[in-house]
């Protein structure tokens, strides 16, 4: 499952905003912004500047900064998460590797304009950088391979905006070892915007199952451990959401199980260790004049 799944393959009409589950409330100071048109150059260089059609009119400022910044009212920002592979799991490190995309989507009416097509934007491009986008953090994020991060923003004629990340991250999961060889054990996956309060911007699980599903799971599996597979994952939002000045505690969850597939460890660890022990005491069963026979039962 790509991120086709998600976006690129829905056709971008009038209310992409709407089919992701986002308010749009653009005044009337934007609505020259909807008669932008011009080809995709042109186009990128108004949205990405904030000028219009109208070469008397001023740019737009401060594109860099998060939508609404000015009003009172917060940045609703939708998460969606999709988990690709998970592997090189160390109970040494308690850590995991793990492939995985992050989506997320928000409207900004500074950047709506006219047509049917998406203007897609890709962080090698040279306006990446005019064009705000929030920056999630994993609390479990202990290492991230910087050559794998991908990163592409969509942008459509309503304003909505969809920011794409692919990722591979090394996360930690706190292992207990009581129950081995049958123990589970629970990772989780907190998700945080640190950088703003929740009265400014509020990320949540997104709620649209046309275009952002919260949670995609592909089929994971490996050969000493079985994974919670897509209907068992659980999301929730375990902060506190009236602590809008706290900008630690409001994370996003993702939580599976990781359960340890018991044959594999009774037949490469339990089983020889019980079969060593077994054909060292045979050798006390062994006549004392057969020389011969002791000695090559100890040599196994």
């Amino acid at each position: 499952v790509g991120f086709a799944h998600f976006v690129v393959c829905v056709y971008a009409g009038p209310n992409v905003a709407g089919d992701l589950g986002l308010n749009l409330n653009c005044g009337r100071e934007t609505e020259d912004l909807a008669e932008r048109h011009g080809t995709p150059d042109e186009m990128m260089e108004m949205l990405s500047m904030g000028k219009t059609q109208n070469e008397s009119k001023a740019p737009q400022a401060g594109l860099s900064t998060y939508p609404g910044a000015d009003t009172e009212t917060p940045l609703t920002v939708k998460l969606g998460v999709e988990i690709k592979r998970i592997w090189a799991i160390s109970q040494k490190s308690m850590t995991y590797n793990v492939k995985y995309r992050l989506i997320l989507a928000w409207v900004d009416c500074r950047l709506r304009f006219g047509g049917h097509n998406r203007i897609q934007v890709p962080d090698s491009a040279p306006e990446w950088n005019n064009f705000w986008r929030p920056e999630p953090t994993i609390v479990e994020e202990e290492a991230r391979e910087a050559p794998m991060v991908k990163k592409d923003l969509m942008i459509f004629p309503d304003g909505a905006v969809v920011y794409l990340q692919e990722r591979v991250s090394t996360m930690s999961c706190h292992f207990s070892f009581e129950d081995m060889p049958y123990d589970r054990h629970q990772c989780f996956l907190n998700i945080q915007l640190a950088n703003y309060f929740t009265r400014e911007v509020n990320m949540v699980w997104s709620d649209s199952a046309r275009m952002l599903q919260p949670l995609i799971v592909s089929a994971l599996s490996d050969s000493e451990w079985m994974f919670s597979q897509q209907n068992d994952w659980q999301v929730e939002a375990p902060s506190d959401p009236d602590n809008n000045y706290n900008m630690q505690r409001k994370s996003l969850r993702a939580s599976f199980m990781l359960e340890r597939k018991s044959y594999h460890m009774m037949s490469s660890h339990f089983v020889p260790c019980i079969v060593y022990w077994f054909i060292s005491y045979l050798a006390m069963w062994v006549d004392a004049a057969a020389v011969p026979g002791r000695a090559a039962l100890h040599t196994l």
